[in-house]
Formats: structure tokens, C-alpha cells, sequence
């Protein structure tokens, strides 16, 4: 039986439009062949940030959003090395289906591909490093613009940032580490006044607005406690090196915003056809 998530109503506080937006999950065995069904049926991936929009959803769902970390010493959007970007769309496109089931085979073989944290090492499946291309020249490697900013700036802005148009955020690895990785109280996440402080919220869901309005609905539906998951706290995981991971949505609370599924599960991906104005996400 097809599962379709209600993704925009049309009776959306933020967005005007006079009909539903709807996108169809799309389970497969794996990530790669995941990707595949989404190219092959020429659909557009959801992001975070939208699925985020009518939250919680009946099944957990893969984003075309993701985190990739390592290191940059131009410090060109925060004074550390080592850096977490997390995209928001064009994750398919950094790390297409080919990239992927080659990074599952050298890691049967055990020559690389995938970090001991089951991140894929970006390195070792690119001659041409993609988290310095995107850091120095706002683009994929297909030459996919991606509008990158800093936290600290991001946390300001008074823009509107859409659904389809990839964007990127960049924080010190040592914020990112801030954040309790594991399925937690929420007040871990707000501050003494109620509001959301914890950078992977901000960054997940698409800005402090979205963060707020994400924590209330977890709230309102009585969860007491919100599984926010990184690896970057673990022994196994290695900021020097460029590794990068897609980013789960959970549809009960232990598993919420989860940046550390396996990438030896499922993936399920929600596809939609309709073209949506660039002007989606609320402004902070």
C-alpha cells in the first residue's frame, strides 16, 4: 500500500497555495538503490526542513538533507578547523547512487568507503575533496550552487529560505558536540526561558522559527523526552576526516532528529512531483 506524507496544506500559515502538497515514501533495501527510485521516477527529494513542516508523519523517512564534517583551515565561516555543514538539499547529487554502492564494496573489501562511524568517506570516493569545493566555492561537484553561511549568521537572518534551492549551514565541530546525542529530555534543547538553544535543532529543522515551532508540536503531543542523535561525540569518529551522512526523520520520539542511522538500513525517501515557490521556510 503506497504511504503519502502531507507535507503543505493549503491552509499553511506561511504558504499560500490552493492545494495540498503531498510526497510519497519510497522504501528500498538500501541507500543507493533508494536514490535510484527517486531519480528514476523524477521525483524531488524532501529535505528536513519540509518534512519537519508537518511533523511527526507515519513512518520514519530518509531527507535529502545530511551532515558532513572535516576540516577547514581557511576558517572562512568560523574561527576552528574542524567544521559540520549540514545541506540541505542536493545530497543525491553529492553523493549519487554509484558513489554510494562503491563506497559499500570497498567496504566489504575493507579498502575504505565508509568510516567506522558508517559515515562515507568523501576522500576516499572523490580525487577532488567535495566539503573544500563546497566551502570554497559554494557548489557540488556537478556544479550545483549552494548558498553556504555561517552559524553564527544563519542565526540572523531575516530571509526566507525555500525548499528546492540547496542551502548549507557551517558550525565549529566543537557546538556541534554540545548537543546530548540520544533520546533525551527536551528541555536539554531550550533554554531557561523555553525557547530552542541547541544548534543541531536550529540546524535541522531550517532555523529558529521551525526549531520553536518543532519543539512545541513535541510538546503538544506530549512527548517528554526527543532523540536528537550525532556521532560527533564518539570515540570511532574522526575529524580529519571529510565523511558525510544522510539525515533520518523519526516518526516516534526516540529516534526524532537522527543524524546517526546506519547506512546498512533502509532508506525511505519521500518524493514529490509539484514545483513549490522558493520562498517556504519562515523567517527566523
Amino acid at each position: 500500500m503506497d504511504i503519502y506524507f502531507d507535507l503543505i496544506a493549503k491552509d499553511d500559515e506561511d504558504y499560500l497555495t490552493d492545494k495540498d502538497l503531498k510526497g510519497k515514501l519510497l522504501p528500498v533495501n538500501n541507500i543507493f538503490n533508494a536514490e535510484r527510485e527517486v531519480l528514476d521516477k523524477d521525483l524531488i527529494p524532501a529535505i528536513m526542513p519540509l518534512l519537519i513542516r508537518n511533523f511527526p508523519h507515519s513512518n520514519w523517512c530518509t531527507t535529502d538533507s545530511g551532515d558532513i564534517s572535516g576540516i577547514d583551515k581557511s576558517h572562512k565561516y568560523c574561527n576552528e578547523d574542524h567544521v559540520v555543514i549540514t545541506l540541505h538539499g542536493g545530497m543525491i547529487k553529492l553523493l549519487p547512487p554509484e558513489k554510494l554502492q562503491l563506497a559499500m564494496e570497498m567496504h566489504k573489501r575493507k579498502t575504505g568507503g565508509v568510516s567506522d562511524v558508517r559515515s562515507f568517506v568523501l576522500t576516499d570516493l572523490f580525487d577532488e575533496d567535495p566539503l573544500k569545493v563546497l566551502l570554497n566555492d559554494c557548489r557540488l561537484l556537478d556544479n550545483t550552487y549552494v548558498d553556504v553561511v555561517a552559524y553564527d549568521q544563519f542565526l540572523e537572518e531575516k530571509i526566507i529560505r525555500g525548499y528546492t534551492s540547496p542551502f548549507a549551514v557551517v558550525r565549529p565541530l566543537s557546538l556541534a558536540r554540545e548537543t546530548i546525542s540520544g533520546n533525551e529530555s527536551v528541555e536539554r534543547l531550550l533554554d531557561h526561558s523555553g525557547e530552542v538553544r541547541d544548534s543541531q535543532v536550529i540546524v535541522y529543522t531550517g532555523g529558529k522559527k521551525e526549531a520553536q515551532r518543532f519543539i512545541d508540536k513535541t510538546v503538544h503531543i506530549k512527548w517528554s523526552t526527543l532523540g536528537v542523535w550525532h556521532p560527533f561525540n564518539l570515540a570511532a569518529f574522526n575529524p580529519e576526516k571529510s565523511q558525510a551522512r544522510f539525515l533520518y526523520l523519526g516518526s516516534i520520539s526516540k529516534f526524532g532528529l537522527n543524524g546517526l542511522s546506519d547506512i546498512s538500513y533502509e532508506a525511505s525517501f519521500v518524493g514529490y512531483h509539484a514545483e513549490i515557490p522558493d520562498i517556504s521556510i519562515a523567517v527566523n
